[in-house]
């Protein structure tokens, strides 16, 4: 499914990053990438999704070169959460149907919003789907913005940092969902975490 081979990042300033970093995620698959802050595990994940240039060997989805694929395509496909979110006012509802934006044309259509409702639901998140996402705890906020990747209904999911901050119970909560997505067959996930023991029992 997803071939990373010898993916670099340089900065700015001249530091190495990532050097020749190389990893392989077949269909049905969870892989953690474990390292302490500052290792550049946030740096490897945005890489793949392409928000952080890098250089490669190659850099595949499918077979499919990600290099050369455009945004909406690659988010048809692969759903990135990033460790921290800075929310826009909006409802909860409004944040995760903003997960179906690669699969829109113009405005969301009755199936958009219909996808949208049954992942609220799935993540007993309907009760506050008109609640302005400012106005959400930590955790209440992790799960939104885990509803928004899952709506997009990828095969990948790319998730940096998903329990940092989080208390035991929200921890758990999203522990489950993850374990949840797993269940259909030909999804993959991608972690990355400073603490292996909060993925315990899902890796």
């Amino acid at each position: 499914m997803l071939d990373v081979h010898g993916i670099t990042v340089t900065a700015r300033n001249g530091r190495t990053i990532l050097d020749q970093v190389s990893l392989q995620l077949d269909k049905g698959e969870m892989l953690a990438v474990i390292g302490p802050n500052g290792a550049g595990k946030s740096t490897l994940v945005k890489s793949i999704t392409g928000l952080v240039p890098s250089r490669c060997q190659a850099l595949t989805f499918n077979g499919a070169s990600l290099t050369n694929m455009s945004r909406t395509l690659r988010a048809r496909h692969i759903a990135y959460m990033p460790q921290a979110t800075h929310p826009v006012p909006c409802s909860v509802f409004d944040a995760v149907l903003l997960g179906r934006k690669p699969h829109m044309n113009w405005l969301p259509s009755k199936d958009d919003q219909e996808k949208a409702r049954s992942v609220l639901a799935e993540l007993n998140l309907d009760g506050m789907r008109h609640t302005c996402v400012t106005r959400l705890s930590g955790g209440e906020l992790q799960k939104v913005c885990i509803a928004r990747a899952l709506v997009q209904e990828p095969a990948l999911l790319l998730l940096d940092e998903p329990t940092a901050g989080l208390d035991v119970m929200a921890r758990d909560d999203m522990l489950e969902i993850l374990r949840k997505y797993m269940e259909t067959p030909g999804r993959s996930i991608l972690i990355s975490s400073h603490i292996s023991t909060d993925l315990e029992g899902i890796c």
